[in-house]
């Protein structure tokens, strides 16, 4: 399967750059030439599933290929060996990109230790089994995509690799770690039975649907695809739900629950900390958000944005952003408490922003309910 694996990638990397099925041109979509990947947005998924059809659809394309099925990394799971290996282990930009990527530019990434050194640190299986326990599209679909960020910020430098939206897509571990999230999305619609379009509607909230059913705003460019056509999961199939993921409490923790819902308060182990109004045009390129206790770390969770994030349409429609943290109780209690935000952008004399250039946001603690 590896060999096959291999056949297909090294196929579509030898294409012509014109060639709309070639590497280049499909990682290009993700930013290169134009901006049109979606990030933080209600159709992250949507747009994200339908970038795997084609890149799937461009492997197949291999003589030989016909039947092969894109494979899945498991981010909770030790980096497989053969992704360090040719012609998974990277791949030169052949042309220029930018005046930072020029012809010759080689995506890089950390070694096979620290990405997974990285991912225990950021907490991601965390973050995923509070996505996947979420009832509601909103809050699922927020939740996963920090865990999504953290991943791209453990992985790779934010100059040639995962770190960097403009780039990342070239990096060929991209392809199979982003196959795991849409197989996250696929195992929650399974769970909260939001595999059809009528049965998904349930759980999103009716108070803004524009980006499922408003031609104006569904449309996921440069694809001709709407968001309401891709929910539809029935068509995909992995090995096994991530079952070890869903916790087994029949109660929903949440930081606010709905007043017509019963809830139950408790001694919860967490408290769920918001940086809220974190203005993003302000930072350049992609930033983790810190909270610290008496100056030592806490929690933290990555953005995942690019470098230039006022020349991003989707960038530009969000300009505020906020950055939910998950922190032990008994960690944070009695501690001096400070959150400070760090640019992973190359070539800053100084890494920190100060929280008055982005906003002054604020900070907000809350409980964790159990709804029932």
């Amino acid at each position: 399967e590896v060999e096959l694996l291999k056949k297909a990638f090294s196929g579509i990397m030898t294409r012509e750059t014109t060639d709309p099925m070639s590497y280049f041109a499909i990682a290009g979509v993700h930013w290169f030439p134009d901006p049109h990947c979606v990030h933080h947005a209600p159709h992250y998924n949507p747009w994200h599933r339908v970038y795997m059809d084609r890149f799937e659809a461009a492997l197949r394309s291999v003589d030989g290929c016909e039947n092969i099925k894109m494979p899945y990394w498991d981010i909770l799971r030790p980096v497989p060996a053969w992704l360090f290996q040719a012609p998974f282990d990277s791949y030169t930009i052949p042309v220029d990109v930018s005046p930072t990527h020029p012809a010759g530019t080689k995506t890089q990434r950390y070694s096979k230790e620290v990405i997974e050194a990285n991912i225990a640190e950021y907490r991601i299986g965390e973050t995923i089994k509070r996505a996947l326990d979420a009832p509601q599209w909103e809050t699922f679909t927020r939740t996963i995509e920090q865990a999504h960020d953290d991943g791209h910020v453990s992985i790779g430098p934010a100059a040639t690799g995962m770190g960097r939206p403009s780039v990342a897509a070239f990096d060929p571990i991209f392809w199979f770690f982003h196959c795991n999230w849409e197989r996250m999305w696929w195992a929650w619609q399974d769970r909260h039975d939001a595999g059809t379009l009528a049965r998904f509607r349930q759980t999103i909230d009716q108070s803004d649907t524009r980006w499922l059913d408003d031609p104006a705003w569904n449309q996921l460019e440069p694809f001709a695809v709407a968001a309401d056509q891709t929910i539809d999961s029935t068509p995909y199939a992995y090995e096994s739900l991530p079952m070890e993921l869903f916790a087994e409490r029949a109660f929903v923790q949440s930081g606010n629950v709905p007043a017509d819902r019963f809830f139950r308060l408790g001694i919860t182990p967490k408290l769920s900390v918001r940086v809220k109004g974190i203005e993003r045009l302000r930072i350049k390129g992609t930033f983790i958000v810190h909270l610290l206790g008496d100056g030592q770390p806490l929690a933290r969770h990555a953005f995942f944005q690019a470098e230039e994030p006022t020349s991003c349409p989707n960038c530009l429609e969000r300009a505020k952003v906020d950055i939910d943290l998950l922190v032990d109780r008994h960690q944070a209690l009695g501690k001096k408490l400070e959150v400070k935000i760090e640019s992973l952008e190359p070539g800053l004399a100084a890494p920190w922003v100060p929280l008055t250039e982005v906003g002054s946001p604020t900070i907000n603690v809350r409980e964790l309910l159990a709804s029932e």
